[in-house]
This record gives structure tokens, C-alpha cells and sequence, in this order.
């Protein structure tokens, strides 16, 4: 259901642009019968008058004061309660606003204005299940409520509920047979659901109410072409190769590419959690290549009624060209990508475009005879170099990745990327050298340039060339001194260098620069607590840390061995099983947890995860030496 979230939220604007006014809407009305609402209250009367003058001026402040002046003089007033509660979200202090039209609800349980606005807060907070409530006493109130059930809707497809998306969505038919919105997003949720024949009557029913709306006809010609697809729950421990063996009994790159074109959401194989659902492809033969004569008919028919009424539609003509291309129509695709390549120098929509509907979904194929299709049209046109190369990368063609950057100019903006992917190409590849003379060939020429400079840092550092690594990074510093990233680099290379304090002063700057670098304040947590120093401090600096990176294993690893620095070693458990929850296969967490299983006298179990670690090692690493050493002990004990 994640695939359509962009369009809810799209939605969502043109719901708020009408709704989310409220507060001026109510000040209207309060002004038109202020005098019968406060009549015989003249110090009430006065207050309110004032407040709705400062209002009016745009000075919020002053009327939230001559609104709780107000109140004091009749302080049971839920009409006033209510106008103190809008202008504190006109304040953006939605918390004090929460807990007056909590309080207003407690009072007037069925008081519909401030339901919606909790919902509405609750929403804004993430706070889903403290939402859906607000939002259903709404709809039990008042059915007509229609911008509600696409809030609640909204809501249940944000937590992937399907059954209950449907349930709002049907229900707003009840009320609103003439609803585009609850017919399109039904269509969306079937189709996601890949039951095809009801997706394809709702959203031809949306069409029906509204035929100018072009997203319908975009909709049906991507269910038309839609891979048939399988539910799949991952399970524990499972990745993307062992759901593919056991479903298909083989992996490969054509398999995984069309995995994650299914799932958009996963960015990359490794990022899939337990209990999530994933869209498993059915067929394995491309799915275009299977379509039958009707429906490539209705297909092209869809595309060329969209540029019957746009003619320069963009994402249309993206889509029927690498449709043609995928059926091997190559005289009916070349004209529109070299259209959208001529286009491509002036609009940079159509750059935009590629990337965000492909690339950033990674349909490597997609971008890959997109991007190459309109280079006929601009056969120097850097940026569709750059993507071409990006897309190579994803489907791991090194030499044609290599071709498209190398294309990239100078002058454009995507030059110092595809420089660095260059690099980065020759470094994966373990042609380390060769990257390392490249860099230092551009760095020549682009002698200001400290990014190129952090990257050939970073490869000294990989090949252990410490000192050399120090002066590249010193030389960017020298050109920008407060270049976070750089100075994160260098302190990484100190800390190899086995030198502490060099390493702490460059963690220091880091986070003096910038409070908010979870990496930096976590690196020097870490680097206290192997240290045995400052541990408090140590502790204070990870907890920040995960204030901003709250489910990141590493750093979650980094408070738990803080915690075993400290002696805490059931705290310290409790936290490094969290942190191997969420990255199950590091060899340094799996023996951090085996440690603080042993120091519980648990060494059954310190004894698995150390061999678990083990596993994972690197054998030239020299830690392996001390954990063979730990797991042989425990052996000679008996365990």
C-alpha cells in the first residue's frame, strides 16, 4: 500500500487547503454573534472583542491573552475553551491546543469540532492510534463528515490496513456515491491487493465522475501491465535470496530487481523487517512480454488519450515510450524519448521525473532505457549521463556505469557525484590504485574542490595509509574549515591510527559544528566506553544520539556496551539484544552480547553468540585471536 501514500498526501493538501481553516471560519461566526454570546458579561465582552481586534492585526499573542482574560470571567465556557485551543494552533503549540480540546471532550464527549482537531494533532504526531478513535466517534456523530473518512482512510493505509481502508472508503460510498476519492483510493487498494477486477471497475467509476482527471487512465494502464504477485510475510532471519530459494529455488539479479520494482519501499535487499509484507512476482517471465493483444491495445489506448488532452505530459510519454520499449516497438518508442530528450535541456521536470519515479523506486531497467532512449535526443546532456550511469550501478554493469559518468561535464551539477561513483566503481572492483591516481588526476584539476579530497581520504584510510589520509583531509579542511563530514573522516583515521585524543578533539568539532550529528555524538559515546572514560558522559552523548537515529542498531549497540562498561550487565543485555535484533550479522554486536551473557553466568549462550560472531569475522582480523581465545575457554570449562 505504500505506492499510492504520495497521492493520499497530495489529497490530503487539497482536503486541508478547504479544512484547515477552521479557526478563521469560527472567528467569523464568533464575530457575527459575539454580542448574543457574551451578553451581560461586559468584562467577558471586552476581552473577547480585544482578542478578536489583535486577531485581525495578525498579533496572535495578545489575543490568546485577552482570550484566557475572557475565560476567567466565565471559566466553564467550552466556546471559549475552543477559541483558546484554534489559537494556540495558529501558535503551532499543539500540545497546550491538545489539552484543551481534551478537556472539552471530556466535558462534550460529542463535541465534533474538537474531535476532528485532536484526530487531527494526533495525526500530525504519528500518534495513528489515538487518531482512529477521534476520527471514528466523528463519523459515528456525523456520517457526513466527508473529509474525515479520507483522514481515517488515510490513516489505516499509513499502518498497511487494508481491511479497514476498505471498510472507510465503502462506507463513504454510502454517503457520497459521487465520491471520486473514495472510488480512485479503492481502485489503488485493490490493485496493491492485486485483485484486478475490482481495482479496474473502481477506477473506472472514478473516471465516470470525474473524466478530465488524467491519474484514473494512468492507474489503469499500470494495472494493465501489473506483474502477478503473492503475499509474503517475511519471518525472522529471513533476506530476500532465502525468500526467493524458497519460493523460486534460485536468486539472481533479474529476480531480485523485479522484487524490489514490486516493492518500491525497500531500497535496498537487506532492508526488509520481520512482519512486513512483501509483493513476491508470480511469473518469472517478464510480465510485459505475456500481455495479451487487448490488453497492449487498451494500454497504448490510455497513454495516447492522456496526450490527446496534454500533449506535453511528461510522465505519459515516459511511460508509453518504455511500454513500446518493453514489447520491442523500438519505431514507436524512439520518437517519444528523443522528444523528452530535446525537452530535457530546458525542462528540468522531465530530469525530476526520471528520477523520482524510477531510480528513487529502483526500476533500474526502466531508468536505464529511459535515461539512453532521450540521449538520442541530447546526446551530451550530462544529467541523463549521470542517471544512466546510477541505473547501471543498481544493476551492477560496472564498465557501462563507467561510460555514462565518465560523459558527465565538468560545468554541471552532478559532476562531483559521478566523480566520486567513478571512484567508487574502481574501489569495489579492488582496484583501489586506480582510484586513488584518478582522484588525485581530478583533484589537479579541481584543486579547490574538498569533496574529491574527503574521498581520496577515505581510500588512504581503507588501505591503511593513515598519514596520507591526515594531509588529503587536512588540505579540504584548510579550504572549508567547518566541513562536517571531512572532520568525522579524520577523526575515523585517527581512531585507526590508534590516536584517542586526536580522534575525540575531531568528534568534539563534529558535534560543536553540528548538535544534531547522531554519528559524531555516538562515535565518541562509543569511543569513551572502549576507552573506560567519561561513561556518563559517554551514556548522555548515545542516549542524544538516538534522539535522532531512535532505531539505528549500531548506536543502540554503542548505549548497551556503555551500560556493560558500567557494571550494569542486565541493563546492558536487555539493550544489546535490541541492538542484534536490528542488525543481526555485525561480529562486534553478536560478541558484545555473548560478553554480557557471560558476565551473567549465562555461557551456553555467551558461548553461541561468540562462535555466531566468530562466523561473521573477518579470520586476519586480529580481534579473532581474542575471541577464539573465549570461545576455547569456555570450551575447556565444558560449555
Amino acid at each position: 500500500m505504500k505506492n499510492h501514500q504520495q497521492i493520499f498526501s497530495v489529497c490530503l493538501l487539497i482536503i486541508f487547503a478547504f479544512t484547515g481553516c477552521i479557526y478563521t471560519k469560527s472567528i467569523d461566526k464568533s464575530s457575527r454573534n459575539s454580542l448574543e454570546s457574551v451578553s451581560g458579561y461586559n468584562e467577558k465582552y471586552y476581552y473577547f472583542t480585544r482578542a478578536q481586534l489583535e486577531l485581525k492585526n495578525g498579533n496572535i499573542d495578545q489575543a490568546l491573552d485577552y482570550m484566557t482574560k475572557a475565560l476567567k470571567s466565565e471559566p466553564d465556557s467550552l466556546y471559549l475553551k475552543r477559541e483558546i485551543a484554534f489559537l494556540y494552533v495558529e501558535k503551532e503549540d499543539y500540545n497546550s491546543a491538545m489539552e484543551i480540546f481534551s478537556e472539552i471532550t471530556e466535558k462534550d464527549p460529542n463535541n465534533i469540532e474538537a474531535l476532528i482537531m485532536l484526530g487531527r494533532i494526533k495525526q500530525a504526531q504519528k500518534s495513528y492510534e489515538e487518531a482512529i478513535p477521534a476520527y471514528r466517534k466523528v463519523l459515528e456523530l456525523d456520517p457526513k463528515q466527508h473529509d474525515i473518512y479520507l483522514l481515517l482512510g488515510g490513516l489505516f493505509i499509513e499502518k498497511n490496513d487494508a481491511s479497514s481502508a476498505l471498510n472507510i472508503f465503502n462506507k463513504m460510498i454510502h454517503y457520497f456515491p459521487d465520491s471520486y476519492a473514495a472510488y480512485f483510493f479503492l481502485g489503488k487498494i485493490y490493485m496493491d491487493q492485486g485483485n484486478t477486477h475490482d481495482a479496474e471497475k473502481r477506477f473506472y467509476k472514478a473516471l465516470k465522475l470525474k473524466p478530465d482527471l488524467l491519474e484514473p487512465k494512468f492507474e489503469l494502464a499500470n494495472l494493465y501491465q501489473a506483474e502477478k504477485f503473492q503475499l509474503y510475510t517475511v519471518r525472522a532471519d529471513d533476506t530476500l535470496k532465502t525468500i526467493s530459494m524458497r519460493l523460486y529455488k534460485k536468486y539472481n539479479n533479474e529476480i531480485e530487481n523485479r522484487i524490489l520494482k514490486l516493492n518500491p519501499e525497500v531500497k535496498e535487499p537487506y532492508e526488509i523487517n520481520v512482519g512486513q509484507k512483501l509483493h513476491m512476482p508470480i511469473l518469472l517471465s517478464h510480465s510485459n512480454k505475456a500481455l495479451s493483444p487487448e490488453k497492449k491495445k487498451k494500454i497504448i489506448q490510455l497513454y495516447k488519450d492522456i496526450l490527446e488532452e496534454e500533449p506535453l505530459n511528461i510522465r505519459a510519454k515516459m511511460e508509453l515510450a518504455y511500454f513500446y520499449d518493453t514489447m520491442n516497438m523500438k519505431a514507436d518508442a524512439d520518437p517519444l524519448y528523443i522528444d523528452l530528450g530535446k525537452r530535457s535541456k530546458d525542462e528540468v521536470d522531465i530530469v525530476i521525473r526520471l528520477i523520482n519515479q524510477y531510480l528513487d523506486k529502483n526500476q533500474f531497467d526502466a531508468t536505464r532505457a529511459i535515461a539512453e532512449g532521450s540521449l538520442k535526443g541530447a546526446p551530451q546532456n550530462s544529467d541523463l549521463h549521470h542517471i544512466a550511469g546510477l541505473a547501471y550501478v543498481g544493476m551492477k554493469d560496472d564498465e557501462k556505469a563507467l561510460a555514462h559518468f565518465s560523459q558527465v561535464s565538468e560545468e554541471t551539477r552532478f559532476y562531483e557525484d559521478s566523480v566520486v561513483h567513478i571512484s567508487y566503481i574502481y574501489q569495489e572492483s579492488k582496484q583501489t590504485d586506480t582510484a586513488i591516481n584518478y582522484l588525485k588526476d581530478i583533484i589537479d584539476k579541481h584543486p579547490k574542490n574538498p569533496e574529491f579530497m574527503l574521498f581520496l581520504g577515505s581510500l588512504y584510510e581503507e588501505i591503511e595509509e593513515y598519514e596520507k589520509a591526515e594531509d588529503i583531509l587536512k588540505k579540504g579542511l584548510s579550504i572549508d574549515t567547518e566541513n562536517t563530514k571531512i572532520l568525522f573522516r579524520l577523526g575515523v583515521v585517527y581512531d585507526k591510527w590508534e590516536k584517542k585524543s586526536d580522534c575525540i578533539d575531531s568528534m568534539k568539532r563534529v558535534i560543536q559544528l553540528d548538535p544534531n550529528h547522531a554519528n559524531a555524538l555516538n562515535y565518541l559515546g562509543y569511543t569513551y566506553a572502549e576507552m573506560g572514560q567519561n561513561l556518563d558522559e559517554a551514556e548522555q552523548l548515545i542516549l542524544e544520539a538516538l534522539k535522532f537515529k531512535p532505531n539505528d542498531g549500531y548506536i543502540t549497540d554503542s548505549l548497551g556496551w556503555v551500560y556493560y562498561k558500567k557494571g550494569l550487565f542486565k541493563k546492558a543485555l536487555e539493550i544489546l539484544e535490541k541492538a542484534v535484533s536490528l542488525v543481526p550479522d555485525d561480529p562486534t554486536m553478536l560478541e558484545h552480547l555473548g560478553d554480557a551473557h557471560f558476565e551473567l553466568k549465562n555461557k551456553s549462550d555467551a558461548l553461541k553468540f561468540y562462535k555466531m560472531s566468530l562466523e561473521k569475522k573477518d579470520k586476519k582480523e586480529k580481534s579473532s585471536e581474542t575471541l577464539e581465545k573465549k570461545i576455547k575457554e569456555l570450551k575447556d570449562q565444558g560449555f
